[in-house]
């Protein structure tokens, strides 16, 4: 079993789809993931961003889907699907999560429980 956890911002609002070959619906966003280093060789700081796209169950996570917009925070774990792909641009990768377990953090609150919605003053 592969496991991934992650931590970083949301980078556009979630959004509902469905399956086009079932009626089943699930959530989708995508989170930034910042990493700030210093090149070894030139000694400059460096800033890298690596994108990954999110999958949530909509059963499990409908309640939430309104707060899951761009710039908030979440940390998120789940099953990890690496992609490899020949685009325009030449070789590219696409990492997926598909998410089990999810917090996240609003600027208007402190957290919200991903399951229920509750808003929390402090996290559980």
């Amino acid at each position: 079993m592969k496991k991934m956890i992650i931590a970083g911002n949301i980078g556009s609002d979630a959004v509902i789809r469905e399956k086009s070959n079932s009626n089943e619906k699930f959530i989708t966003f995508s989170v930034a993931i910042n990493e700030d280093y210093t090149d070894k060789k030139t000694k400059e700081k460096v800033k890298r961003t690596d994108w990954i796209s999110c999958i949530l169950n909509f059963e499990r996570y409908h309640k939430v889907v309104k707060y899951l917009n761009k710039g908030v925070f979440i940390t998120a774990s789940g099953r990890p699907s690496i992609n490899s792909y020949e685009g325009e641009d030449g070789f590219n990768v696409n990492f997926r999560l598909f998410i089990n377990d999810l917090t996240f953090f609003s600027p208007k609150t402190k957290v919200i429980n991903a399951e229920t919605g509750e808003i929390m003053d402090e996290p559980k």
